[in-house]
């Protein structure tokens, strides 16, 4: 039986409640098809929440638990003034690259693994990969999130003040980029997840191929009804700055617009990492029911008559457009929400992709008032989420991966002879 080595920075789903947590438990989830998979998590302190225990982490297959802490090496003494400041700010993102000593020595006191699969770039280094710890095992890299992609949306959403801010978001979006192309070297095989980020690698990447983001458990999906004509829905992790600040700009810009135009309407927020201001100030919001956590997702899915998902940035692709189309909602959102998912609109519009704010307002409205549209829009976003973004095209590229590097472990029949291979 082979032994795979699951390096992720995310938690698997149910611990970790948000896309992330499900790509994750996607993908042990297809790695246990070619054996016995190990889970080493690591990162800083955002990955294990308070409400996460060590007895929570054992029973969802989780083998090593490591956090971080980042601890800054001295100036050289050369920089002084602001070129400290500089050399701080440098240290700390290569520091995001390193390999940590905990996860070296934990992965030297196991038996060996026949391949390592990293989910995201820095934790596969910190996990060890490209250190003699690793050896000559091979690895296998989703390159979900690129580093350097994420903090290229953050600095467009926030940009660094001043000229100061300037001059240092250059140079660490420099190196950055240069941090990542220089690791790829160290994989055999790497996916990303929209021919968006395929295009985007560097001319002499190893071999790669596209892992689409697919939702959680699609096949268990069952819808019934259309929901509440006037229900507008948002799903989302709201501890990431990019649901949350997509949200707030959606409430204050947009949402006034939609009550004006359908009084009737009701917009409910669900999501997990609420915060009591959060929830005070929306509440007082016409029209805003602020639920936060929700364990039963359908039900909310259900209710609804249209989902919205207002993200201006961020990296990889939006999991709950494709989540609210396979629960026959049709979606409001942006066109950078739409990264990666040019397969919905094909054959007609299964989402509305919104310039603006104002576009979004525009959108909702319009499916709030025409059902007909809704109906039409719903059955042919699920129809599509259905055929392209399926569990089964997931494991077929993970298979593709896998299959030039370990054998695919024959199945053992009752009577104890291997199962032929058709």
């Amino acid at each position: 039986m082979n032994r795979i080595l699951l390096i992720t920075s995310t938690l698997p789903w149910p611990l970790r409640r948000n896309g992330g947590g499900q790509r994750t438990a996607l993908l042990r989830r297809a790695l246990s098809k070619w054996g016995e998979v190990d889970v080493l998590a690591i990162g800083g302190a955002q990955l294990v929440d308070e409400n996460v225990t060590e007895a929570m982490l054992r029973e969802n297959g989780i083998t090593q638990c490591i956090i971080r802490q980042h601890a800054p090496r001295p100036s050289p003494w050369y920089a002084i003034g602001p070129l400290a400041g500089m050399h701080d700010l440098l240290e700390s993102w290569r520091d995001r690259f390193r390999p940590d000593m905990r996860a070296t020595d934990w992965l030297r006191s196991q038996p060996r693994y026949d391949v390592i699969v990293g989910r995201y770039l820095a934790a596969s280094l910190q996990g060890g990969v490209g250190t003699d710890a690793a050896g000559d095992i091979p690895a296998l890299l989703d390159f979900d999130d690129m580093e350097w992609q994420t903090l290229e949306a953050q600095l467009a959403a926030n940009p660094w003040p001043g000229m100061k801010g300037k001059v240092g978001s250059a140079m660490a979006m420099r190196e950055v980029k240069r941090l990542c192309w220089s690791s790829l070297r160290l994989f055999n095989h790497l996916w990303v997840t929209s021919e968006e980020d395929e295009a985007l690698l560097p001319a002499d990447a190893p071999r790669h191929s596209i892992l689409p983001n697919i939702p959680y458990n699609s096949e268990d999906v069952s819808i019934s009804g259309e929901g509440e004509p006037n229900e507008v829905l948002f799903v989302g992790d709201l501890q990431l700055p990019p649901n949350r600040d997509g949200l707030e700009k959606y409430l204050a810009e947009a949402w006034p617009h939609v009550r004006q135009a359908v009084p009737e309407a009701i917009l409910r927020i669900v999501g997990r990492g609420l915060s009591e201001d959060q929830r005070a100030r929306w509440s007082q919001i016409p029209g805003v029911d602020v639920i936060g956590f929700a364990p039963d997702l359908k039900t909310c899915y259900e209710r609804a008559a249209i989902c919205v998902v207002p993200v201006f940035y961020g990296g990889g692709t939006k999991i709950k457009v494709l989540e609210a189309l396979l629960h026959g909602r049709p979606v409001v959102t942006t066109e950078h929400a739409m990264r990666g998912y040019v397969a919905l609109n094909a054959d007609g519009p299964a989402a509305l992709a919104a310039l603006d704010v104002h576009s979004l307002a525009e959108g909702s409205i319009m499916l709030l008032r025409n059902p007909a549209r809704r109906k039409e829009m719903a059955e042919r976003g699920r129809a599509i989420v259905q055929r392209v973004f399926s569990y089964e095209r997931f494991q077929s590229v993970v298979d593709d991966g896998l299959a030039p590097i370990i054998k695919l472990p024959v199945p053992i029949s009752a009577a104890g002879a291997p199962v032929p291979q058709l």
